[in-house]
């Protein structure tokens, strides 16, 4: 049997898996960090270089996503 939502389960799963990572470092405990350090300008300096590096990665993950199709079983 071929199944042909592989492709996009895989899709869905990186794309899900990069949004729970850069919410919860950049969103929720780089906030926290940002705030409890009285808004600090080298956190916040962290956190927008996290989030491009993090976005960068996935661009490149996303492009060289490899989803091949099988037969089940296999």
């Amino acid at each position: 049997m071929l199944s042909c939502l592989t492709p996009r389960i895989e899709l869905v799963s990186t794309i899900t898996n990069f949004l729970s990572l850069s919410f919860l470092v950049t969103g929720i405990l780089g906030v926290k960090a940002y705030r409890c350090l009285d808004n600090s300008k080298v956190v916040l300096a962290g956190l927008v270089l996290l989030r491009s590096t993090s976005v960068g990665l996935m661009i490149i993950d996303m492009a060289n996503l490899d989803a091949g199709r099988r037969l089940a079983g296999e």
